[in-house]
């Protein structure tokens, strides 16, 4: 390693060492970004391993959606590391993880769905009481259940799903015909089936509000990338609500 880069490393270093000590999370990012050119490169060449694999859905995500995992993961664990040496080695052996989780979870998410019209109506029973003990998808005691968090926590509706062909009069039916607390529990359950960053889109969107502009400034993913996430997630779910309840869209 030739005098000049050793210079850069060691000013990396001391930037990243101060920032996190100042928890000034904005700096300690922004001279991460110094770091992330060579890094990018290598994401590219593991998704497109990873997309000739077959195990990640093309134009499904971006590299910046890889960086901004990588950020906050480093943001964490920088305290163990003791040589920016050690700190390096890790942000390529983390990468490696965070790809493999998503491959992981684009072929779980395609196993559901390309198995979703040969569910018998046992099964998907089945598939609801798993996610819904706390209609949140997680076990909890019954106090807890009883208490004022869990009575504010979100409930989803049908207008999360019909936003854009939304029609007032099939959402009224499908509510009367399958009670509220039926329609959130389902959409919780096919949630659960999506790869953690699209339900996060989702969430993002239907809890929170937020518009495809804040969406995208959080996710560092373009506002096409966005767009195009949230009406699959919203295909899927009315393709759920049809093959399960056997009403026709």
């Amino acid at each position: 390693m030739n005098k000049l880069i050793i210079s850069q490393v060691e000013s990396y270093w001391v930037e990243l060492t101060s920032t996190k000590k100042t928890d000034n999370k904005e700096r300690f990012n922004s001279t991460m970004l110094a770091l992330i050119p060579e890094m990018r490169k290598y994401i590219a060449h593991s998704l497109k391993v990873q997309l000739n694999k077959g195990t990640i859905v093309k134009g499904n995500h971006e590299i910046d959606e890889f960086i901004n995992d990588l950020f906050i993961e480093a943001y964490s664990r920088f305290s163990d590391f003791d040589t920016f040496n050690a700190f390096s080695n890790w942000l390529y052996i983390k990468l490696d993880e965070i790809i493999e989780d998503t491959a992981i979870e684009d072929q779980f998410n395609a196993v559901f769905f390309k198995n979703i019209d040969s569910y018998t109506q046992i099964e998907w029973d089945s598939m609801e009481e798993q996610y819904t003990v706390d209609g949140g998808g997680d076990f909890v005691m019954q106090e807890d259940l009883e208490s004022s968090t869990a009575s504010e926590r979100y409930f989803y509706t049908l207008n999360d799903v019909f936003v854009e062909n939304k029609d007032e009069e099939l959402i009224e039916r499908l509510d009367q015909v399958l009670g509220k607390e039926r329609v959130h529990n389902h959409i919780n359950m096919i949630l659960h089936n999506l790869s953690s960053a699209n339900r996060s889109l989702f969430d993002l969107a239907a809890t929170q509000k937020l518009s495809l502009a804040d969406i995208s400034e959080i996710k560092k993913l373009s506002g096409d990338t966005v767009k195009k996430t949230l009406k699959e997630v919203r295909d899927n779910l009315i393709v759920s609500f049809d093959y399960r309840f056997k009403m026709s869209f």
